[in-house]
């Protein structure tokens, strides 16, 4: 899924759900753009950060059985 909003930041969201282990990947890429110019002189930066977040969950089941015999 993708989704931009209106002030410039792109969210990226990543979910996948494989025999009860959740893993959610987030990225967001903030870009800054500044123009300063001068008598005769342009000058543009660009300026990118990316930073990337991983968590990760693991469901454990754990099943245990008792048999009991009476005589």
């Amino acid at each position: 899924m993708m989704e931009k909003s209106d002030n410039g930041l792109t969210i990226t969201t990543i979910t996948t759900n494989t025999n009860a282990a959740v893993v959610v990947v987030a990225a967001v890429t903030t870009t800054t753009t500044t123009t300063t110019t001068t008598t005769a002189t342009t000058t543009t930066t660009t300026t990118t950060t990316t930073t990337t977040t991983t968590t990760t969950t693991t469901a454990t089941t754990t099943t245990s059985t008792t048999t009991s015999t009476f005589t």
